[in-house]
């Protein structure tokens, strides 16, 4: 199971409430104070908002709210409905909230006013999930896959390791890492091709994906980045190099 981090304590006034109906004026006062404490999480591509139709990025995104990426946001205290949508949530999350600011052609900061059902204890797990980032190792060294595994969750990432290109490539698709580390020469599929087919996929398209190789052929490295690798870390490793590059990376 995934390290999870203890997310900030809900608010006296909040924690009675019905989640039914809209929010009293003590009770948005005390969850302003929850949004300013809460912790903003990173949402990549693993949950979006879908508004009236349409899928929006997410940035900053907490119990209390988000801010959702748009050209042509509502007005400043328009009162809105959204659901909240993606890889890493079985079933959307619908929630009212109410625009705090907004943009034109940036978006909106909104402000969450009510859950349906439980969403609220949904988006609660999603973000603890979040939290803390996830990392493939693919190699078919196990001292490599071991070393690094032990190198990460040091840092407190949650690590997973594949052996080869066809396990990496179906571990990927379902956990949604954060950053994918791999070898280029793997057995069943090669590390050129697990690089394709990991940028085909339009919810990896975006994950870092970093070449951890020995070899010296710039053809490979040439080819890997046009393919969208982000970068490359010579074996045998360098471990502060490479945990700040990853770092780096994760934080993006």
């Amino acid at each position: 199971m995934p390290q999870t981090q203890s997310q900030p304590a809900m608010s006296p006034v909040l924690r009675g409430r019905s989640q039914s109906r809209p929010m009293t004026v003590l009770e948005r006062k005390a969850n302003a104070t929850d949004r300013r404490k809460s912790r903003r999480i990173k949402t990549r591509a693993w949950v979006w908002a879908d508004y009236h139709g349409k899928q929006y990025h997410l940035r900053n995104l907490s119990l209390a709210g988000a801010f959702v990426r748009m050209e042509d946001p509502p007005r400043k205290g328009a009162k809105v409905e959204i659901r909240l949508e993606g890889e890493r949530l079985v079933e959307p999350i619908e929630v009212a909230a109410i625009v705090r600011r907004c943009w034109r052609e940036h978006g909106m900061g909104v402000e969450f006013t009510r859950f349906r059902g439980v969403g609220r204890a949904r988006l609660d797990e999603l973000l603890a999930s979040l939290a803390v980032a996830r990392i493939l190792v693919v190699d078919n060294d196990e001292s490599v896959r071991k070393e690094l595994s032990v190198l990460f969750q040091k840092e407190n990432y949650y690590v997973l390791t594949a052996a080869d290109g066809l396990e990496g490539l179906q571990m990927a698709l379902d956990s949604q890492p954060d950053l994918i580390l791999m070898d280029l020469d793997l057995p069943g599929m090669k590390g050129l091709e697990l690089c394709q087919r990991l940028r085909s996929s339009p919810h990896l398209a975006q994950v870092p994906i970093v070449i951890a190789s020995a070899t010296s052929n710039p053809a490979y490295f040439s080819s890997s980045k046009q393919l969208g690798a982000a970068g490359f870390v010579p074996k045998p490793f360098k471990t502060q190099r490479l945990l700040s590059y990853v770092r780096m990376l994760v934080a993006r």
